[in-house]
């Protein structure tokens, strides 16, 4: 038997490697079996709980995966990166980072302590995420672009449909929490992309080429 107690995860693991070699060495016994198909297995349980969290690495494939299995709809799904670019969305303006470099918002602590604030409430952060899944919805269904197309602009028209919607040019945490989502139509969204392609179309070549290819 194993006993953690108060050991270290160092202590823990040293057991762990002896009780392996101990098992490794120990002759095995003969079992009675009804058929000639036995199996020899080996396991050890490592103690994820004393680790840091910076440490263990979850990758979006498994959560879609583990939410999955328990009968949700992706669309249903709202990951801490996801959250973090709609964020960086709406209240930086800066949706070309949200699109493109996602890990900045979590990675800096001007932008995290920011975008993450006690002073904010719960239900800008709720709202903010709801109005994300919901135009990105709407732009599969209701505007039928492509995945490649839904991906490069989805933040922008974002920005510009909750602009739209709330009729405001520079938003805060308080505005998003104290709005109706139901404001936020297929109209909007359809006149946000219309936004957004304008926008595109006045940029630079150069400009308009990163664009395409972020």
């Amino acid at each position: 038997t194993l006993q953690t107690g108060a050991l270290s995860r160092e202590a823990i693991m040293k057991r762990l490697k002896a009780l392996n070699f101990q098992n490794k060495n120990k002759k095995p016994k003969k079992k009675k079996t009804s058929n000639n198909n036995t199996s020899d297995v080996e396991f050890v349980m490592v103690p994820f709980g004393m680790e840091k969290d910076s440490t263990i690495e979850v990758r979006e494939s498994e959560i879609k995966n583990y939410y999955k299995n328990q009968g949700k709809s992706a669309n249903e799904i709202v990951s801490v990166s996801f959250l973090g670019q709609c964020l960086m969305t709406l209240f930086a303006r800066k949706p070309d980072y949200a699109r493109a470099r996602p890990s900045t918002i979590l990675m800096d602590d001007k932008w995290y302590q920011e975008l993450y604030s006690d002073r904010h409430s719960l239900e800008s952060y709720y709202k903010s995420a709801l109005i994300g899944k919901k135009v990105c919805l709407m732009l599969r269904k209701k505007c039928e672009l492509k995945t490649a197309e839904i991906n490069r602009i989805r933040f922008h028209v974002l920005l510009a449909s909750v602009v739209l919607a709330l009729k405001k040019i520079v938003l805060n945490q308080v505005d998003v929490a104290e709005m109706d989502v139901s404001i936020v139509t297929d109209e909007i969204v359809k006149r946000a992309v219309s936004v957004v392609d304008d926008v595109r179309n006045t940029m630079p070549e150069s400009e308009r080429a990163q664009f395409m290819r972020t």
